[in-house]
């Protein structure tokens, strides 16, 4: 799909393929880091959450 010849003819220059690429993977690098360490902080600072995971229970 990516490497198809548009209208122009041209295909997509490489630089722009891997782009399409490492842009989600840093986005779902961040959110991922940042959710943890968020989690890690709220069980921190409440630590009765931690026994409400361990209980299987809702937080």
């Amino acid at each position: 799909m990516t490497l198809q010849t548009g209208k122009n003819g041209n295909v997509m220059p490489e630089n722009e393929l891997w782009n399409l690429f490492r842009l989600p993977v840093a986005a779902g690098n961040d959110t991922t880091r940042y959710s943890i360490a968020a989690g890690i902080q709220a069980m921190a600072h409440q630590p009765e959450l931690l026994g409400q995971m361990q209980a299987g229970g809702d937080i």
